[in-house]
């Protein structure tokens, strides 16, 4: 058995990515779930990305349930992010994924940029505004990293599958606004692709999804793709990129330098990228 550091969220036990994990070993897959629909409302691979997955790697290096790179060490849930902090601004929702009873809410934390949070000034509350929610025989369901002052539901709350829950957010340890889905059987962290344990095995045969039939065929899995991009007047940096510091830059003769800027989930050693940019007249001016 592996133990992990105990999170708090209002007097209960809140195991999470950055929380409590108390699991077995064992490869077991369980399929006896609500099922489970999608956490989020948007349209994956439009507005929305899956970029983590749970690992499920034994060892210190995070893998996938595809045995690609899509996590990171000891993750325990699906993150479910948006393109930048504009759509965050617009407000997308987070649905419960199963009908259940509200079992703990943490609201408050500011939404801000891992850049910038220090991590012992928030121990203990990495996951930030979040929902844990109870289902039938020992199931729940966890939702993390939601936008401060958006959470719609309070504890004891009966919720119905598809109800708001409140809005995508940056709160907590979170690099990019995200949803962080996690599903747990008792005290085991579950990933929802395959039923199988928290660091268990990836690659197995046999997988038992916990995910409804319809979320299941919205989540196909993306290895890499592109997110955001465009134009400035000067170097970019990450955190103006997701602001969207640049939507609006107008170019002219006099303008220094132009630079085209991307930012792509899931790169590799060895990735290539097509980029085309067209001028104003359809004429392509570049294309590689």
């Amino acid at each position: 058995m592996k133990l992990r550091n105990t999170l708090l969220l209002h007097g209960f036990g809140f195991m999470t990515a950055m929380g409590f994990i108390l699991f077995a070993q064992s490869p077991a897959s369980f399929a006896d779930g609500p099922p489970f629909s999608l956490p989020i409302d948007c349209k994956i691979g439009k507005n929305c990305f899956v970029q983590n997955y749970v690992d499920l790697a034994a060892g210190p290096e995070g893998k996938d349930f595809q045995c690609n790179s899509l996590t990171y060490d000891g993750h325990t849930g699906t993150d479910i992010r948006l393109l930048d902090y504009p759509e965050m601004r617009q407000g997308v929702s987070v649905i419960a994924a199963a009908a259940g009873t509200v079992r703990a809410v943490r609201e408050g934390m500011a939404d801000v940029t891992q850049e910038t949070v220090k991590r012992d000034e928030i121990q203990g509350r990495f996951c930030g505004n979040a929902v844990v929610i109870d289902h039938d025989d020992g199931w729940s369901t966890f939702y993390c990293h939601m936008r401060q002052g958006s959470i719609a539901v309070k504890k004891d709350d009966v919720v119905q599958r598809g109800q708001k829950l409140g809005l995508v957010g940056n709160s907590g340890m979170a690099e990019f606004p995200h949803v962080h889905f996690e599903v747990m059987k008792g005290k085991t962290a579950l990933d929802p692709f395959t039923g199988k344990a928290l660091q268990s095995t990836c690659g197995a045969e046999n997988p038992a999804p916990l995910w409804s039939t319809e979320a299941l065929a919205a989540l196909p899995y993306v290895r890499t793709g592109a997110l955001i991009a465009g134009f400035s007047d000067r170097v970019p940096t990450r955190p103006e990129i997701r602001d969207g510091a640049f939507a609006t830059t107008k170019f002219t003769r006099k303008s220094p330098v132009i630079i085209f800027w991307a930012e792509v989930f899931g790169k590799v050693a060895g990735d290539k990228e097509n980029v085309l940019i067209t001028a104003p007249s359809g004429k392509n001016i570049i294309a590689s």
